[in-house]
């Protein structure tokens, strides 16, 4: 392995891990992320950007009605949360954020950002 394969390798790991433990990617980040298919389909940086929250517990990703662009509350897809078999047998996609998402009751929405109040 050359030194820029194993240079790209990790990259690929850290940039994985920061999105698995929800954090706020760069706009830079976000774009790799983009380019490895980490994120397919997530609409553009503002957008992504819009879905992080964070409070003094937790962070993440919300987990948003493509619809009607409002915060999903936990079973809104009539299963059972990290239900894939039941999705699969539904035939439901599995939106990025969604399944591991942040729904309505994992968040306090005072800690919304005022960009985010719209959400709600």
């Amino acid at each position: 392995m050359t030194d820029n394969e194993q240079t790209v390798r990790e990259q690929k790991f850290d940039l994985s891990f920061k999105i698995m433990r929800g954090e706020l990617l760069s706009e830079e980040e976000y774009n790799l992320a983009l380019a490895y298919h980490f994120l397919m389909g997530s609409g553009d940086y503002a957008g992504w950007k819009l879905r992080h929250y964070q409070d003094d517990r937790i962070q993440g990703y919300l987990c948003l009605n493509p619809e009607t662009g409002k915060i999903n509350a936990k079973h809104h897809d009539g299963g059972s949360p990290g239900d894939l078999k039941w999705a699969r047998k539904n035939k439901l996609s599995i939106r990025p954020g969604c399944l591991v998402g942040l729904h309505r009751e994992d968040i306090d929405r005072k800690h919304l950002r005022d960009d985010q109040t719209g959400l709600w």
